[in-house]
């Protein structure tokens, strides 16, 4: 975590390190926020709306949707279409 000096004009609601209620860049905001439109604001989970990688928890925005990895879908319909549902080709045996 970084420490760093606060302008007068830092949010009161902000968690520890209490910092700037604005910001021009991602570094410019705590480790599990991204600047958007000059403010501040926390990363999303999988499958939330995002619109740049920056703006997810696993850093990873793909089809609008965060995720882990990989091509992100919010319906199955939305992935390219090599992605079928698994089949066995044999039974499984024990």
């Amino acid at each position: 975590m970084r420490t760093r000096a606060c302008p007068a004009t830092a949010r009161l609601d902000q968690t520890t390190p209490i910092c700037g209620a604005t910001c021009a860049a991602d570094g410019d905001c705590d480790s599990n926020a991204h600047c958007d439109a000059s403010v501040c604001v926390p990363d999303l989970a999988d499958s939330n709306v995002c619109d740049e990688d920056s703006d997810c928890v696993a850093n990873h925005c793909q089809n609008g949707r965060c995720c882990v990895g990989g091509d992100c879908c919010s319906a199955a319909s939305q992935c390219p279409a090599s992605y079928t549902a698994p089949t066995c080709v044999s039974p499984w045996r024990l």
